[in-house]
């Protein structure tokens, strides 16, 4: 109520007395005035963008740094080195070879696990033989 306008105004169309022409040059000066600006705004955002990602790019570039003298090395060096490492490789002390016993009762133990998948229960006397070799083990 009293929100809205109980008539509706009709639309009301005025028609030119003079007719609006315009010459040819100046639709085509016009329309090439909009490309040519529409050229410049794009111009203009490539050289903004080529600006941001150069020096984006340098940025990242401060950021990674030289690489050292120390890291550059040749053939030789790094065949000794090599040569070093095997050596001390070589000297670290072995696995200790287990009795055939143990291995055995392992074997069993690992098989019997294999047969029975989810009633690991069935293996108690296999579980029991290898931790009788293991505290053999253990004891010597």
């Amino acid at each position: 109520m009293g929100a809205g306008q109980s008539k509706q105004e009709q639309s009301k169309v005025f028609l030119p007395q003079t007719p609006t022409e315009f010459s040819n040059a100046l639709v085509s000066k016009l329309d090439s005035t909009l490309e040519k600006y529409i050229q410049d705004r794009v111009n203009n955002e490539l050289h903004t963008l080529e600006k941001e990602s150069r020096q984006a790019l340098e940025d990242a570039l401060q950021k990674v740094p030289a690489p050292s003298k120390e890291l550059e090395e040749d053939s030789a060096s790094l065949k000794e080195k090599l040569t070093a490492l095997k050596a001390q490789l070589d000297a670290r002390p072995k696995k200790a070879e287990y009795p055939a016993e143990l291995a055995k009762a392992r074997n069993d133990l690992v098989q019997c696990f294999k047969d029975n998948k989810g009633r690991a229960l069935n293996c108690a006397e296999q579980l029991d033989a290898f931790k009788t070799q293991i505290n053999n083990l253990n004891t010597n």
